[in-house]
């Protein structure tokens, strides 16, 4: 990387490092909707979003339930809620080996194993 040496009498007093700024950007959905609801709707000056709250407040006062409840969180919050959850412990022992099996037990698997329906092993 270069070092960076500004000329003997450094930048014009008032002028930018950068003359050309960046580049501009894209404008996003939110920006365009925000946009969009800052414009007035009518004479008096009245903002859409303004209208749009209007609006919603209306619905939820005749009672619409999702309404009530999106303007309520959106004026208090959301209630905390507590998660209880319970553990479970479970124990997982490694199986047997075969010394320690019991001699019954071996040879009534040794039977089935080689039982065949021809007879043959």
């Amino acid at each position: 990387m270069s070092n960076f040496n500004p000329p003997a009498n450094g930048f014009k007093k008032g002028q930018s490092g950068n003359p050309k700024g960046a580049p501009k950007k894209d404008e996003s959905l939110t920006g365009l909707l925000r946009a969009y609801m800052d414009e007035t709707v009518n004479p008096e000056g009245k903002k859409r979003k303004e209208a749009f709250i209007q609006a919603v407040a209306k619905h939820a006062v005749k009672g619409d339930p999702t309404l009530i409840k999106y303007l309520w969180d959106r004026l208090d919050g959301q209630m905390k809620q507590e998660i209880l959850m319970q553990t479970t412990t479970i124990s997982i022992l490694p199986p047997k080996k075969p010394e320690e099996a019991d001699a019954e037990t071996l040879a009534d698997t040794s039977e089935e194993e080689n039982d065949d329906s021809t007879g043959k092993i």
